[in-house]
């Protein structure tokens, strides 16, 4: 798998929160496009759609963790009623592509980690989010596409 490290700006999301295992988002998802279907002018060319996840899932109890069922939205439209808004931060980004089931995502996250640490990277901290670059109700389940973004800052090097 291809791994890019590079800069990515601020994103403003909208979205529903969702609490608990982050394997267990798709729930939120499903209430989320049914909301977004009556708010179809939010989506445009440059709308992404995303999750965001905001704890550490090796620290945080599976019921406290918290995420965001959402898409990218530009200054010029408001969110619905409902919605939660955020803005990711502006943070380097190591950034990987899967291709195939959301339910490998846990792994492949697991194995963008590894890959950071051992090309000289500290996880930031700051939410990962992924960004799903096909629809799932249109495109088989091997055919999906899920970049995973992955804050990282350099890691320090103990002095000698």
């Amino acid at each position: 798998m291809d791994v890019r490290v590079e800069p990515v700006p601020p994103i403003r999301v909208a979205g529903y929160e969702h609490r608990g295992p982050y394997n267990t988002i798709g729930e939120t998802w499903a209430r989320f496009n049914e909301a977004l279907a009556s708010h179809g002018a939010l989506v445009g060319p440059a709308t992404m759609l995303l999750s965001v996840y905001y704890d550490d899932p090796g620290s945080t109890a599976p019921e406290r963790l918290r995420s965001l069922a959402g898409l990218s939205l530009d200054d010029t439209h408001r969110p619905p009623e409902g919605f939660t808004v955020d803005v990711l931060a502006a943070s380097r980004y190591a950034i990987a592509t899967h291709t195939g089931p959301y339910e490998r995502l846990g792994e492949v996250w697991k194995w963008l980690a590894r890959w950071a640490r051992e090309h000289g990277h500290a996880v930031a901290p700051l939410p990962c989010f992924e960004v799903y670059r096909n629809d799932p109700r249109t495109t088989q389940a091997h055919e999906l596409a899920t970049e995973l973004y992955l804050p990282v800052r350099d890691a320090e090097v103990p002095a000698v």
